[in-house]
């Protein structure tokens, strides 16, 4: 079995990937939370590594989720996969699944207050699982299928919150809270939409956005997403009045990626649809400079526990 899944996870869930996704996403909203909550110096615990640890779990429960709940699409569009061409089994899925359900739930019993929110995060992706028991009008609805489901990652932000009110021992959940878990939802919202875009030519039985309302308003959509996501944090930057070079290095990332999207726009063909790896790229260096800049800001305060 355990060979098994280290073929899944290498192939569908790689950790040199993931991992330090979880460690940028966490760290840069479980820091801009304390600011915000008026910590003059974000504070860092060995406690703040269960949020990360979470994020990761949690990562991996929904792809599992999404294994089991995609079988007989993967099976036609996706036989190379480990689970469709045989290489894990349906069991392993689900123990795989039990075994990070019960983890991530004992660190989190760590500090109660933060249980609840991830408990709220697992019932709503059990409901996405379950397509919220409608899987006949939103299965075969990619935007219905993306109101219900993306909300998600603001519940895992909104959990990312909650660990940050719990480090610095302040619960005050206000409109400028929210509009952070908001904004850190936004890379998440704009890869969806990328990673659902084909070329001129390409479509196939896989429903895309670009099928629906065409490669032209689909790629601007996404577009206008990652775009939000940048000026969103140069906005935040100039308010903890970080260095100019911020906002330089933001907009010249942001430039790059309007770059990619505009000469697929003009010449939508393959060898330019590039847009899913160009949205990754831009996103995860606006976060990580965004983080970056943060921290020679402002410092760290490092506790090895919660006081």
């Amino acid at each position: 079995m355990f060979k098994r899944l280290k073929i899944y996870i290498r192939e569908m869930f790689p950790l040199k990937t993931y991992i330090p996704f979880a460690f940028f996403n966490h760290y840069v909203l479980f820091f801009s939370v304390q600011l915000l909550l008026g910590v003059p110096k974000p504070m860092l615990s060995l406690y703040s590594l269960i949020g990360v640890a979470t994020i990761l779990g949690f990562m991996l429960i929904m792809r599992i989720f999404d294994e089991l709940k995609d079988e007989a699409v993967d099976q036609e569009l996706f036989k190379s996969r480990p689970y469709p061409r045989g290489a894990v089994t349906k069991q392993d899925l689900l123990i795989l699944f039990a075994m990070t359900f019960f983890l991530v739930v004992a660190l989190n019993c760590f500090k109660i207050y933060t249980l609840p929110f991830f408990l709220l995060c697992v019932g709503y992706c059990f409901l996405t699982f379950k397509w919220f028991f409608l899987k006949d009008y939103i299965s075969t609805n990619l935007f219905l299928a993306l109101l219900t489901h993306q909300p998600i990652t603001l519940l895992v932000n909104i959990y990312v919150v909650s660990t940050a009110m719990v480090q610095t021992q302040t619960v005050h959940w206000s409109a400028g809270i929210f509009g952070l878990a908001v904004v850190f939802f936004l890379p998440i919202l704009g890869w969806e939409l990328s990673r659902k875009i084909k070329a001129r030519g390409e479509e196939n039985k896989y429903v895309t956005y670009s099928k629906l309302i065409g490669y032209q308003w689909a790629s601007l959509l996404s577009m206008t997403v990652n775009l939000s996501y940048t000026a969103c944090l140069i906005y935040w930057g100039i308010r903890l009045d970080m260095s100019l070079w911020h906002i330089l290095l933001q907009s010249a990332a942001a430039l790059w990626m309007v770059f990619v999207y505009v000469r697929f726009l003009r010449a939508p063909y393959v060898v330019n649809r590039v847009l899913k790896p160009a949205t990754e790229i831009q996103s995860t260096l606006a976060t990580v400079l965004f983080l970056v800049f943060m921290v020679l800001h402002s410092g760290i305060e490092w506790r090895w526990f919660i006081q």
